[in-house]
């Protein structure tokens, strides 16, 4: 129990130490894919509970992303995984890994868009590995690895600079990549493996989590709000009320 009392403590202490004051924070719910928080990537792997979108350093990629709520972080700390993603984090002792005083990311800030469309080349490239070595007989694989392959390359054209920071063209292009991604993850639901070639160590499945938390970032870096559905359009007046669907 006292164990216990001190790694809350602890934990405590950190968090305010970080300075996410989440409850004071704007209320502007600007993260792209509400409701996908991609458990390859959730803090509990990480020694954060509370985080999501975890993005860890990789190779030249130095420090870390995450979300507290719907607020982006960057730390310079290299954070890593710490719990493998088969385990169950809820059963092992409460940990807290300590970073550096995280930067909080601000909306359309186009702050760490290099950054991310690098870190995202990474992620997409193992995804297509992946898709072609081990998926190409499941239903739909040529759309979905159409669309897989164009967001590596338009992430490829994003970090060469190519579109020489024109902030729209970026947006567009950032936004055109999101959505392919997850009309791409909505094709692989239902896949089945045929083993030919390992590709790293994590599965198809977490390399999708790996994209997409990247992705969470880069809309926010880039300023695309979440994905709503469009405000229903009042009818004119007298204008019938239609049916529910089924009814018709």
């Amino acid at each position: 129990m006292n164990y216990l009392n001190a790694a809350a403590a602890l934990a405590v202490g950190l968090f305010l130490s970080l300075g996410i004051a989440v409850a004071q924070h704007r209320t502007h719910n600007a993260g792209h894919s509400s409701g996908h928080h991609a458990p390859a990537h959730h803090g509990s792997h990480f020694g954060h509970h509370n985080w999501h979108h975890v993005v860890p350093h990789h190779g030249r990629h130095i420090g870390a992303y995450f979300t507290v709520g719907n607020v982006h972080y960057y730390t310079p700390s290299p954070v890593s995984r710490i719990v493998s993603v088969g385990s169950s984090p809820a059963l092992l002792p409460p940990r807290v890994v300590e970073v550096q005083k995280p930067v909080e990311l601000g909306f359309a800030g186009f702050t760490r868009y290099d950054d991310l469309a690098g870190r995202l080349v990474f992620e997409a490239n193992a995804m297509c590995l992946d898709m072609h070595y081990n998926y190409q007989n499941n239903k739909n694989f040529a759309n979905a690895y159409r669309d897989a392959y164009v967001v590596l390359q338009t992430a490829k054209s994003i970090q060469a600079k190519e579109h020489q920071g024109n902030r729209e063209i970026i947006r567009k292009r950032v936004d055109e990549m999101d959505r392919l991604f997850h009309h791409a993850q909505e094709e692989m639901r239902a896949w089945t493996r045929t083993a030919t070639k390992q590709i790293g160590a994590d599965t198809l499945p977490e390399k999708l989590a790996g994209v997409e938390a990247v992705l969470h970032h880069l809309c926010y870096d880039v300023g695309i709000a979440p994905h709503e559905q469009p405000a229903e359009v009042a009818p004119p007046p007298g204008e019938a009320i239609p049916p529910p669907l089924g009814k018709r």
